[in-house]
């Protein structure tokens, strides 16, 4: 419990940096975006501005989806309780799962699908700006800012805890401990369904 207590609190002020610092940043692109739109002197401006508004809408989601959340560091595993052996099981049971998640989270950076993603979204940023008009200079730099600020925000998340699952296994043995994968499910949500997804 103390190695994972340890690993985990060691990246939670980078965690909690990089969530808050994107999540304004994103914020502040709608809202940029928003007002773009609104002072727009022909259709590509319009345009621009809607697709900048909606990648910061985009990037909100992205750290809704896939949660930062060594940024709690290790209070989650704190707050359990622990007086009985039953207890101390299921803690440190919740405490590998937690360790487990910050390192495949932290994995995302370096996967190649993330950053075709990142290629594709602002490919189509791009795209729709020089649909909607002769305005190829806004269509360029609206695709290059795109790509930027999202290998920006990849390549920033914290990295630390990708080797957290390997100093653990080496120093206590066993098996590497699993996190609960993400899924989304259909559940009822009034009169319809709602997409959830779960982590």
């Amino acid at each position: 419990m103390d190695f994972i207590a340890e690993r985990l609190d060691a990246s939670r002020r980078r965690g909690d940096l990089w969530s808050r610092g994107w999540w304004a940043a994103n914020t502040a692109g709608m809202a940029v975006g928003v007002v773009s739109v609104a002072v727009a002197s022909d259709r590509p401006e319009r345009a621009a501005g809607i697709v900048t508004a909606a990648l910061g809408a985009g990037g909100l989601v992205y750290q809704e989806l896939l949660p930062m959340r060594v940024r709690h560091g290790a209070d989650p595993i704190r707050a359990l309780p622990d007086d009985s052996h039953a207890e101390r099981l299921a803690r440190l049971a919740r405490a590998q799962e937690l360790l487990a998640y910050d390192a495949r989270r932290a994995t995302v950076p370096v996967n190649w699908k993330a950053h075709l993603a990142n290629l594709v979204i602002s490919g189509a940023a791009a795209g729709i700006v020089a649909a909607s008009g002769d305005r190829d200079e806004l269509a360029l730099l609206q695709g290059l800012t795109a790509l930027a600020g999202g290998e920006l925000q990849l390549v920033t998340e914290p990295h630390r805890p990708r080797s957290d699952i390997e100093d653990y296994v080496a120093r206590f043995g066993g098996p590497e401990p699993r996190a609960r994968r993400g899924r989304l499910r259909l559940a009822p949500a009034g009169l319809g369904l709602a997409l959830r997804v779960e982590f």
